[in-house]
């Protein structure tokens, strides 16, 4: 209210009563939290001019009774500190770490320190926010250890401390929770029956293939409008980060006078070295696939030798050797194939970070894409044709197996990784590097320091992707093993709480960074669930039932129609189902249209300073 008095008395008749921005009261028909909707508008009165600064110095002075000198210390001790518990600081602790970074990077040409931060963490100087204590136990008391936290994430105090980018992660986690979950009650139904009718070729199996297959093509299209409302909230809806050039481009390019605008930049990568690049790039990344091809066909031929050995050992244990085998070398071809893609992405040499991250992106998903369902492929569609058989067991049975370990093997895995290990590293280094020193002696900055740095950039690529894979998993080969989407979801579970301990404890704390969508990972879903219909389509006709070329007319070619067949309903489906639904529900985009029109008035104010005047 102070501040629309202010703004009134500056600008007659073009104060906040006149910006028409909607009360609480009005935002409650709209289904929508009021609460979170009304974000936007606090975002958008984040402009730090010096005037609007003295604005907000002056309505603290009136209302905290402090002297300017006093509030002056005080604010940059606590700018310093990231307290989070100062009740009269404007910015949130996120919102201090940001400016602080943006001072310093900023050129100094436009009031900034210049400071490349890029450059000195590439030369091995250090920097990072440091841990809130106050912020980070409240976040653990109403996230981590409170049971409503785990199923409804407190995502507006995560982004207070954690940041618009790794919130938005947890938030897409409990989002395929909640997916999974529904999915995982139906799949159970269907494992209790397979028990039941001791066959894995049942009708109900059918169904259920073919229910996962629409289900994966809508979790995405409503991933899509969740996505929209979090990022309204998060005042992100129209993040539009003015990119830097990237070190790695600043170092192998020389700054040039632009023939548009005569301010210097660095020049662009000319045409023929960036497809050259590319086809580089291109020809080593299919390599890498081809390679992954030939470690699973020679794990395939490695069974074969294990089922015809003469000792008895590997003769009896064939199967189950290489299932775990199988598991823990999809797991480390994907980080070795995850190493390669970065390599490449980094030769590339992209101008900006949204153009590296997209091509890193897609090129560990292709990778990945073959290391993980290659295998389980070729025992779902083409062992019974090459082999003649999967031995004692018929290949569908063997398929389930292959699933339930892999799924199993990813739940210890999240375990290990996010819990033990981290643990195990971070207590190591400690004693490392306090050896003959007084730990007590140490300030915050050199204690925190001796935490793992979290980068937040490649971390939350690969548990995106980590999740891209587990998504396959469920959906790719469901029939094989209906209960995959409770698995799925139970390792989502524990990797909420792991990962949440290990960015509050464990690790330095993140630099956090603004960010609207999921980006390019989006495309890697859709091209999951896209593969998802034609794999449980087959899955029914091909793997099921092998009595379906005798039992339909026209043979073999009657199944073939049947299975594209199959595939068109299905794809008919999903496309009535959704075709009265868009992108954004209908409260998001009645506030976005409010948003802009205030931002409208905001700009006619700037363009005119003296207006009312």
């Amino acid at each position: 209210q102070a501040l629309g008095l202010e703004l009134e008395a500056r600008f007659p008749g073009r104060g906040l009563a006149n910006f028409k921005v909607p009360s609480r009261a009005s935002l409650e028909g709209d289904g929508v939290d009021a609460s979170a909707l009304l974000a936007p508008y606090v975002h958008m009165w984040l402009p730090f001019k010096r005037s609007t600064r003295e604005l907000f110095r002056k309505y603290r002075r009136e209302h905290t009774g402090e002297s300017s000198q006093q509030g002056a210390l005080e604010e940059g001790e606590n700018a310093c500190a990231h307290d989070q518990t100062a009740s009269w600081s404007f910015f949130t602790s996120v919102a201090r770490i940001k400016l602080i970074f943006d001072f310093m990077e900023r050129p100094k040409a436009e009031g900034g320190a210049g400071v490349e931060i890029d450059r000195l963490l590439h030369e091995g100087l250090a920097a990072y926010p440091l841990h809130d204590q106050s912020g980070r136990r409240h976040l653990e008391t109403v996230w981590l250890k409170n049971l409503p936290g785990w199923w409804h994430q407190p995502f507006a105090e995560m982004r207070t401390y954690l940041g618009e980018r790794v919130t938005l992660y947890f938030a897409f986690m409990q989002f395929m929770r909640f997916w999974l979950l529904g999915l995982g009650v139906f799949g159970a139904g269907v494992e209790v029956l397979i028990l039941v009718l001791e066959a894995t070729d049942s009708a109900f199996i059918g169904l259920f293939a073919v229910v996962v297959a629409g289900w994966s093509l809508i979790f995405t299209k409503a991933w899509r409008r969740r996505e929209a409302e979090l990022a309204l909230q998060a005042g992100m809806s129209d993040f539009e980060r003015e990119e830097d050039v990237r070190l790695k481009y600043k170092l192998t390019h020389c700054l040039r006078r632009s023939a548009v605008t005569g301010i210097p930049e660095y020049g662009r990568q000319p045409a023929s070295e960036m497809q050259f690049r590319r086809v580089v790039s291109l020809l080593i990344t299919s390599l890498a696939i081809v390679a992954v091809l030939a470690v699973n066909a020679g794990l395939y031929v490695a069974k074969i030798l294990m089922e015809k050995s003469s000792i008895d050992f590997f003769r009896l244990n064939y199967q189950n050797i290489f299932s775990v085998v199988l598991s823990v070398g999809i797991a480390l071809i994907n980080q070795a194939g995850a190493a390669v893609a970065a390599i490449l992405a980094e030769y590339e040499n992209h101008r900006t970070q949204t153009d590296f991250e997209d091509s890193l992106i897609y090129k560990i998903f292709f990778i990945q894409f073959i290391s993980s369902y290659g295998s389980l492929a070729y025992t779902a569609f083409l062992a019974q044709s090459v082999e003649g058989g999967c031995g004692s067991i018929d290949c569908f049975s063997e398929l389930r197996q292959l699933v339930a370990i892999v799924l199993l093997e990813r739940l210890i895995r999240t375990i290990v990784l996010d819990n033990i290990l981290p643990t195990y590293m971070a207590k190591r280094r400690f004693l490392n590097e306090t050896k003959g020193v007084d730990a007590s002696k140490m300030s915050k900055a050199e204690t925190e320091y001796i935490l793992d740095p979290f980068d937040v950039q490649s971390e939350i690529i690969n548990r995106f992707m980590n999740q891209v894979i587990l998504f396959g998993f469920v959906v790719l080969f469901v029939p094989a093993f209906p209960m995959a989407p409770l698995l799925g979801a139970l390792s989502i579970v524990i990797e909420v709480r792991e990962f949440g301990y290990t960015l509050l404890f464990r690790m330095q704390r993140n630099n956090p960074r603004g960010v609207q969508d999921i980006g390019s990972f989006e495309g890697c879903f859709k091209m999951v669930a896209y593969s998802a219909v034609a794999s449980n389509s087959a899955l029914i006709f091909f793997s099921m039932h092998h009595d379906f070329a005798a039992s339909l007319p026209g043979g073999n070619t009657g199944v073939v129609c049947f299975f594209f067949g199959c595939q068109a309903l299905i794809f008919l489906f999903v496309r009535l189902a959704l075709a009265s639904f868009s992108d954004v529900t209908a409260p998001v985009s009645t506030q976005l249209e409010r948003l802009e029109f205030v931002r409208e008035n905001l700009r006619g104010i700037e363009r005119h300073p003296n207006l009312g005047s």
